[in-house]
């Protein structure tokens, strides 16, 4: 969904092998639109969650209504981890 009002829609960017914070902690990163072609870099540049090490943060993620409260949710796991972050889109894609 267009979360942050420009007019594009954003995208989730799952890098659950990631050793940015800690060795296997794995990242998800907020990308927000408009997209061009080509290949992009977005850790360092775009917002982002990362996992405790081992979690593998992102290895899962749906996108919905999931509290059914109107609003989009988004859930993310790790792999062998007990827990799911579930987060509302604004809290990655509006300052």
């Amino acid at each position: 969904p267009d979360v942050d009002g420009d007019g594009a829609d954003e995208l989730l960017v799952s890098a659950f092998k990631s050793d940015v914070l800690s060795t296997g902690g794995g990242a998800v990163y907020a990308v927000s639109g408009p997209w061009t072609g080509g290949t992009h870099v977005v850790a360092g540049v775009a917002p982002a969650i990362y996992g405790d090490s081992g979690a593998q943060l992102g290895i899962s993620m749906a996108v919905g209504d999931i509290r059914s409260d109107g609003s989009v949710d988004i859930a993310i796991s790790g792999h062998g981890v007990d827990k799911v972050w579930l987060i509302e889109p604004e809290a990655l894609f509006l300052d």
